[in-house]
């Protein structure tokens, strides 16, 4: 067994080593790290820009217009009634039927009326004969002649023909009914042109005029569109709303009374305009108005313009800028002339 202190002076040592080979190799560390190469540097940035849409400007057509929904109506209704009184042997229509214009649509029974004819041509068939060889006079043959035009005027009123293409409604008789002259047995609706009556709200009647023109389009059809006028707007408005009527086209008769339509009114329109959205637009100096756009090195340049007609999306431009030029349209309000952007988006 070492003495004590022999003992503690060996433990000296080893402690002391066990330093010194930390020690070496965090030197041996520390060289290596300081021959890395150093970090790279970012170069320096310039500027930031501003990322923005444009609006290249062309001429197009612009519309404004408000919709409305309405009811398809005939232009026009004829009542339908025989001439003389009857009973009915011939109604082939149904409510709803289209007819054309020549068409019988309903027939009384001929009965004596007939046999008043056929006397009629037998007289004058004679008469003609005895005029012939010299036994009658020219008035007597012309009483038979009238006689035969009433017979015939007597069978005419006891049909009833359609004077226009149109639509049955409200037939009221059937087949073995008696009627009289002053009876109604059905209405015949016009439909070569029909009318849609709609509502307009006392805030935008201001923007409605006759003439204007309207777009009309029914479920039924589809994107079938329907053209025509304004024709009509009531004076007085009912519950805060006018009444309005617009004339449409209706080539084959497509639209039918008591459709429900989607009109479109157009209340201005342009066939040439070039048009910025309201918030590309600013107020400049001294109440005009400007906007910004994007210039040949893409910075902000501001413009002085003069709008027109003004709509809740739109403004038609009517000086200050021509086709090419590039409107910023997002986030105007947000930049000045000479700001540097980035273009991410053109129309």
């Amino acid at each position: 067994m070492l003495p004590a202190s022999r003992a503690h002076r060996k433990k000296f040592r080893r402690w002391l080593a066990g330093v010194g080979a930390l020690a070496g190799a965090a030197m041996v560390g520390l060289f290596w790290w300081g021959r890395r190469d150093p970090p790279s540097v970012p170069p320096s940035a310039g500027p930031p820009t501003n990322r923005v849409h444009v609006l290249e400007m062309k001429r197009d057509l612009f519309e404004d217009s408000l919709e409305v929904v309405g009811t398809i109506v005939a232009s026009s209704a004829v009542d339908l009634q025989f001439e003389s009184e009857g009973v009915v042997a011939q109604f082939d229509f149904s409510n709803g039927d289209r007819v054309l214009k020549g068409d019988v649509i309903a027939r009384l029974d001929q009965g004596d009326a007939l046999l008043d004819l056929r006397e009629a041509q037998n007289d004058l068939r004679r008469a003609e004969k005895l005029f012939s060889v010299g036994g009658m006079t020219p008035d007597d043959l012309e009483r038979a002649r009238i006689k035969v035009r009433k017979a015939e005027r007597g069978m005419e009123k006891r049909v009833i023909t359609a004077i226009a293409s149109g639509v049955i409604a409200d037939r009221e008789i059937a087949v073995g009914q008696f009627v009289t002259p002053n009876r109604v047995i059905a209405r015949l609706l016009a439909v070569e042109n029909v009318t849609v009556t709609g509502w307009v709200t006392e805030q935008a009647i201001d923007a409605v005029a006759i003439g204007q023109g309207v777009v009309a389009r029914v479920a039924t059809y589809g994107n079938v569109s329907f053209r025509g006028k304004i024709d009509k707007i009531d004076p007085e408005a009912q519950n805060h709303q006018f009444r309005v009527e617009a004339r449409l086209q209706n080539p084959g008769g497509l639209l039918l009374p008591g459709l429900m339509a989607r009109v479109k009114i157009v209340t201005f329109s342009s066939p040439n305009a070039l048009t910025v959205p309201m918030e590309a637009l600013q107020p400049g100096r001294g109440g005009e108005r400007r906007v910004l756009l994007a210039g040949p090195d893409n910075r902000v340049v501001a413009r002085a313009v003069q709008a027109g007609y003004l709509s809740t999306q739109f403004a038609v431009i009517e000086r200050g800028l021509e086709p090419g030029d590039r409107v910023i349209t997002q986030h105007a309000g947000d930049l000045a002339p000479g700001d540097p952007i980035t273009i991410i988006d053109q129309d």
